[in-house]
């Protein structure tokens, strides 16, 4: 069926809505485990929902609401050894959202860490040029430089034994 797009353009050729409800009626079933069973049903590019979902807060909620069936699904049949542990912890983060958060959360803990870091070990190097004498640089460069051509020589060696 074909709808009008609401912005005018050229007409669509799945109703939205009619496959947001579908989408749930379907994560409801028991065998329903992947989202891409569901397309592959209705004949739908996998992308269109996530294309929807970020174009249309009623579509990301029903979406939503699917990959909660999923989750509580998928954790129940690989309890009960119905779904293999390696099929599982493969999407986990797909339709787990509280784990797909707790991840995010930590990502940016993470970030914000090395991102302190890099400010401080930034701040360091430059109080440490500020403060140090242009013999003490030289004789740094100097052992600095000494060590690349070790590494070279070391490297060449372990080339040439193959």
């Amino acid at each position: 069926m074909k709808v009008q797009a609401q912005n005018g353009g050229r007409l669509r050729t799945h109703d939205r809505d009619d496959i947001a409800e579908k989408l749930i009626e379907w994560a409801r079933l028991d065998n329903s485990l992947h989202l891409g069973s569901f397309c592959s049903q209705i004949e739908l590019a996998p992308s269109k929902l996530s294309n929807w979902a970020k174009e249309c807060d009623r579509f990301r909620q029903s979406l939503d609401i699917a990959k909660c069936f999923l989750a509580v699904r998928r954790e129940e049949k690989v309890s009960t050894g119905e779904l293999n542990l390696k099929a599982y912890d493969l999407n986990i983060a797909t339709y787990d959202y509280f784990l797909r958060e707790e991840r995010r959360d930590q990502l940016v803990f993470e970030s914000g860490l090395k991102k302190q870091l890099l400010e401080f070990s930034n701040k360091l190097k430059n109080e440490v040029i500020e403060n140090v004498s242009p013999e003490l640089q030289q004789q740094f460069d100097s052992l600095m430089n000494q060590i690349s051509i070790l590494q070279d020589k070391s490297r060449m060696q372990a080339l040439n034994r193959f």
